[in-house]
C-alpha cells in the first residue's frame, strides 16, 4: 500500500491516495515541508527530508512534493539534495497533476534513474562540518568547566572518529577545516562541471555578464554522456551569492564550492585557469579538461 506522508490540507488527500494505491502501490509520497503532530518544528524545517531519509533506505520508491521550488530545494537544504541523488527518489512541485506522479513512479521501476553520488557526498561533508562546529562550541565549555566536562567531550570527539592522545585529540579538532575533509579525495563523480568568474560569466561594473556559448557547450557535453548533471564549481567564497546570481542570468544548475570537492577527480571541467594550477589551488583534477577564454575554448 501506498504512504502518503503529508501534513497539509490538500482537497484531493482521499482521490490521491487512492490513486497511489492503485498505481504506485509501494511508493513513499511525502510533503517535504511535512510538520509532525507536536508542531514544534515550522514549515521551513522540511521535516520531511528527515522522514524520506529513512525511507528511502528501505530502495522503495520515493516521490518528494513542495510548493517551493526544486532548484532552490538543491542549493538550501543539503538533505534536499542528497536524497534527489538516489536512484530511488524524486520530486514533483505542488500544485502537481496525478499522472505526472505515476510517471516518475514508472521511471523509478523501470530502473531509468541512477545515483548521483555527489550530493550524497556534500551532504555527508555537510553532516561532518556541523558534528565538528559542535565539538569546538563544546569544547570552550569544557575547557571552562570540571574535568568532568572535558572526560564527556573526549568520549563525543572520539566517538566522532578523532584518534590519539587527549591533547592530540583537541588540536585535531581546532584544527580540522571543511576544506581538509579527505572526504572527496580520489573519488570520480560523473557530471559537467562549469567554474563560475572568468568561464561562464565575466563581471562588468560588479555584474556578472553570461558567456552563453559555454553554457551551450556545457549542454552539449551533458548530453553526449546521457543527460549528466551541469554544476556551477565555484572558488568564491559566496556561494549563496553565485547560486542568486545564477538564478537571476536564468540558470538552474546547482552550485558547488571547489573548496569542499578538494581532491575530487571530476568528469568533465571548463575553467580558465590551467588543469595545474586548479590541482594546486584545490586538488581537484578531471577525466576532461576543457580550458576557456573570454568564452571560447583555448585550441
Amino acid at each position: 500500500m501506498a504512504e502518503l506522508i503529508c501534513h497539509t490540507l490538500l482537497t484531493q488527500v482521499p482521490e490521491l491516495q487512492s490513486f497511489l494505491d492503485e498505481h504506485c502501490p509501494d511508493v513513499f509520497f511525502i510533503n517535504v515541508n511535512y510538520m509532525p503532530g507536536d508542531r514544534t518544528a515550522h514549515y521551513q524545517d522540511c521535516c520531511g527530508l528527515d522522514v524520506a531519509l529513512e525511507k528511502a533506505s528501505t530502495g522503495r520508491p520515493v516521490i518528494l512534493f513542495s510548493f517551493l521550488d526544486e532548484v532552490y530545494l538543491t542549493q538550501t537544504q543539503p538533505r534536499f539534495a542528497a536524497l534527489m541523488g538516489k536512484k530511488n527518489v524524486g520530486f514533483v512541485r505542488a500544485p502537481f497533476l496525478n499522472q505526472k506522479v505515476r510517471e516518475m513512479y514508472d521511471f523509478f521501476k523501470a530502473g531509468l534513474k541512477v545515483d548521483d553520488l555527489l550530493p550524497q557526498k556534500l551532504f555527508e561533508l555537510h553532516r561532518r562540518d556541523a558534528e565538528v562546529a559542535r565539538l569546538k562550541h563544546g569544547l570552550s565549555h569544557a575547557q571552562k568547566n570540571s574535568g568532568q566536562e572535558m572526560l564527556q567531550w573526549l568520549a563525543q570527539a572520539r566517538a566522532a572518529g578523532f584518534m590519539g592522545t587527549d591533547h592530540e585529540v583537541i588540536a585535531d579538532v581546532e584544527a580540522w577545516r571543511r576544506k581538509d575533509s579527505g572526504l572527496f579525495e580520489g573519488q570520480v563523480f560523473q557530471g559537467v562541471f562549469v567554474d563560475w568568474q572568468g568561464t561562464l560569466v565575466q563581471y562588468q561594473e560588479a555584474a556578472p555578464v553570461l558567456y552563453s556559448d559555454i553554457v551551450s557547450m556545457a549542454c552539449a557535453e551533458a548530453g553526449a554522456l546521457g543527460g549528466r548533471t551541469i554544476y556551477i564549481c565555484t572558488g568564491a567564497a559566496d556561494v549563496a551569492q553565485v547560486f542568486k546570481q545564477s538564478r537571476e542570468l536564468g540558470l538552474s544548475w546547482p552550485v558547488v564550492s571547489k573548496n569542499d570537492v578538494n581532491g575530487a577527480i571530476l568528469e568533465v571541467l571548463f575553467d580558465n585557469e590551467t588543469p595545474t594550477k586548479i590541482t594546486y589551488l584545490y586538488g581537484i583534477t578531471a577525466q576532461k579538461f576543457i580550458q576557456v577564454s573570454a568564452g571560447e575554448v583555448v585550441r
